[in-house]
């Protein structure tokens, strides 16, 4: 069997509770070798040793700084290194503790399903998501979710579902008409963090409270809190910025918000200028 083409990370970042390491490629090997499948098994066995024990290999992502690399949806460009390379990390994790997120193909003139799907199956993934789009089609046009419908009954691990899913109710309603075991939020949680409460809230038959400026609050203090504790430095703050907002789109003001934490330059002023903005909206 050739061995298989991993696309190139420039380092590799394994973060263990409070602590956060950067690891470059060439310190996970020997120092003679750097097999990149190798350089794989290596980075999942260090994860394993921190206490991680279940992986995602995105073969999704359709971002062109992604696809330049080779990555990403890229690699459904060649379904059997795709194929190397999940048996690689299955090897290393172990059968169905790696999951694989898929996309159609890189277009409509090179789909990679069912055939990609049913033999990841047989090499062990413990289960699949897709996103019913090409890698071309980026977010543009509609996801396909009867490519889901289709693929569902092919399979007998558990099929998530991906590709406009704005809302909690769009996951359900997708849920419903594919067969689909699960949803996977992007865009949708992204835009509304409390997303997963709500799709709880309807599978039990109930309607999502209405999100109260205290209700919001809250949530972004705890956020704030997490991102504080688990990442590094300023990244969290700049992380913060953009991600406040998309808390509290639906509220009047939200804009002049964006704006002013755009100057935020420390976690002072970030937090006076959320409980302005939300003084305000309470009255």
């Amino acid at each position: 069997m050739r061995r298989g083409r991993v696309p190139w990370t420039p380092a590799f970042h394994l973060s263990l509770g409070d602590e956060t390491a950067m690891r470059e490629p060439a310190e996970l090997l020997p120092p003679q070798s750097l097999d990149f499948l190798d350089f794989l098994r290596r980075a999942v066995a260090l994860l394993r040793e921190a206490g991680y024990g279940w992986f995602d290999l995105n073969m999704g992502c359709s971002v062109p700084k992604v696809l330049r690399q080779g990555a990403g949806a890229a690699m459904l460009g060649d379904v059997e290194n795709s194929l190397v390379v999940a048996k690689a990390m299955l090897e290393e994790a172990g059968t169905g503790r790696v999951g694989f997120k898929l996309r159609l193909g890189l277009d409509a003139a090179r789909p990679v399903l069912p055939e990609l799907a049913l033999r990841l199956e047989d090499l062990g993934a413990g289960w699949l998501t897709l996103h019913p789009r090409t890698a071309r089609q980026g977010f543009g046009g509609t996801a396909d979710w009867d490519a889901l419908t289709r693929l569902s009954p092919r399979l007998s691990l558990p099929l998530l579902a991906s590709g406009d899913l704005f809302s909690a109710a769009d996951g359900l309603r997708c849920q419903e008409r594919t067969g689909a075991t699960g949803v996977m939020y992007a865009r949708g949680a992204m835009h509304d963090p409390a997303i997963f409460a709500a799709h709880l809230t309807l599978r039990r038959g109930e309607r999502p409270a209405e999100a109260t400026p205290a209700a919001l609050r809250a949530m972004i203090l705890r956020h704030m809190d997490l991102a504080r504790a688990l990442c590094p430095g300023k990244a969290a703050l700049w992380k913060m910025r953009s991600v406040v907002p998309r808390y509290v789109r639906a509220l009047p003001g939200a804009r002049a918000l964006r704006q002013q934490l755009c100057r935020c330059t420390d976690w002072s002023e970030l937090t006076d200028a959320l409980e302005n903005f939300l003084a305000a909206a309470s009255r």
